[in-house]
């Protein structure tokens, strides 16, 4: 059957990225255990077999995209396989309509293409990272940090007007805070050492100490600036930034629109940044601290 040029350069380039994945994949399967090696193994196995469909229309051998290999990789090793694996597979979601248009010229792809999406991502599902476990804790770690720091910075910066007195008292402001935090899960866990007390206790510490981490990132301008207003300033462009990554982080991960998550942080922060900042302001003109 002779395809038509467009289509066989549509083609070609779904053959090329199924080897791609085909070899992400792999490299991943060889470097998990159990269960999640097992099932990478499989949709490894599967990329190859889409792989040679293509192939039969196209009659050419691929080699993979070793720059999307590397950079799947590399995602992996820093966010974990998951956000890699949905990041990649964003890119077939995209490619919906391309899809289409050569399933429509030729039908005996169709059945293959739904089966394909509908089965990788029941795979996909199927996987366990554990560090994902304790999303939600890392989730509400840096929550706690933007929602109360860069408040009590607000307010600190219009009381006190000193970048040192408002760095410090951050800090010890969110030390105190962390210490608090993990304290009750600690004294629980002494008193009962069960497995549910162990879990609530590696989520409260890696909740505390993300918030500390955040902490210590957010009050660092004031030990190093001397105008206050420039470090409550570069403080809150970190605070934006570092609120945009995890959003970006778990829209990928939880397969939500980011633009839905972004306002609703961003509005919180702002709203009891504002709020802090006014007090400070009450602080300092009436009481005279």
């Amino acid at each position: 059957m002779a395809l038509k040029s467009y289509l066989l350069e549509k083609i070609l380039v779904f053959q090329q990225t199924e080897i791609t994945e085909h070899e992400v994949y792999s490299f991943l399967s060889e470097r998990s255990k159990g269960k999640n090696s097992a099932i990478l193994k499989q949709i490894s196995e599967e990329e190859l077999h889409h792989y040679n469909i293509w192939k039969k229309f196209t009659h050419k051998d691929l080699p993979p995209k070793k720059i999307l290999v590397y950079k799947y990789l590399l995602l992996a090793l820093i966010f974990g396989f998951t956000f890699s694996i949905k990041k990649m597979e964003q890119g077939e979601g995209k490619a919906q309509k391309a899809y289409s248009e050569i399933s429509n010229e030729i039908p005996e792809v169709k059945t293959f293409i739904i089966e394909e999406g509908i089965h990788e991502k029941k795979l996909i599902d199927m996987l366990d990272e554990k560090r994902l476990n304790y999303l939600s804790s890392i989730i509400t770690g840096l929550n706690d940090a933007w929602i109360e720091v860069v408040g009590q910075l607000a307010g600190f910066t219009f009381a006190f007007q000193d970048p040192t007195i408002i760095g410090f008292a951050g800090l010890i402001t969110g030390i105190a805070q962390f210490f608090s935090s993990s304290a009750s899960e600690i004294q629980l866990y002494l008193t009962k050492k069960d497995e549910e007390t162990t879990i609530k206790l590696r989520a409260s510490l890696h909740e505390g100490i993300i918030y500390l981490i955040t902490v210590i990132l957010l009050v660092l301008p004031y030990f190093i600036l001397e105008n206050f207003w420039v470090a409550f300033f570069i403080t809150g462009v970190s605070a934006f930034f570092m609120l945009t990554f995890l959003t970006y982080y778990v829209s990928v991960i939880k397969e939500v629109s980011m633009k839905s998550l972004i306002p609703i942080m961003l509005g919180i922060m702002i709203g009891v940044g504002t709020i802090a900042f006014i007090i400070g302001w009450i602080a300092k003109t009436i009481i005279g601290i």
